[in-house]
């Protein structure tokens, strides 16, 4: 049975109960985690959203797919009154991809394809106090813009 001292319905609900089972004593984590979770799986239909919690950063991550045959994502929520620093979301990759973090990409693996799937993406669900959750993926390096190809002349 899953008791908090919160009020409402929401702190009993099934979900929260599970990122609580994890060693997740944050609330606002918990509160954010909970509002991006119900934002996938109810309004955005993600396919198989699963709550992963990291009680070394007492955060909640979520692994899914956007659409049933996609690649899954990892998707980090937090409050959107957040500071972020390249310091803090590099971070945020080595606690959450610590194999993959600093990883070294040799020049001629540039050539195999966008420089965004050879390395880890992380979805940032960034959640106001209105309950609006706003999405943006950022990598553990640098992109190459699109027309980058097409500029060398």
């Amino acid at each position: 049975m899953c008791t908090h001292q919160d009020q409402g319905w929401i702190s009993s609900h099934p979900k929260v109960c599970e990122i609580k089972a994890q060693g997740i004593d944050n609330s606002t984590q918990t509160h954010c985690a909970i509002l991006t979770y119900f934002d996938l799986t109810e309004v955005k239909l993600w396919h198989a959203v699963h709550i992963h919690g990291n009680r070394d950063l007492q955060m909640v991550t979520f692994s899914g797919q956007k659409a049933e045959n996609d690649s899954l994502s990892d998707i980090l929520p937090l409050p959107a009154s957040t500071e972020l620093s390249m310091e803090r979301i590099k971070h945020y990759f080595a606690a959450l991809h610590p194999r993959a973090s600093h990883m070294e990409l040799e020049p001629s693996r540039m050539e195999e394809g966008p420089f965004c799937e050879l390395i880890p993406k992380l979805t940032l669900a960034l959640v106001d106090s209105d309950s609006t959750v706003v999405y943006y993926n950022v990598f553990d390096g640098m992109q190459p813009p699109k027309d980058a190809s097409e500029s060398k002349t």
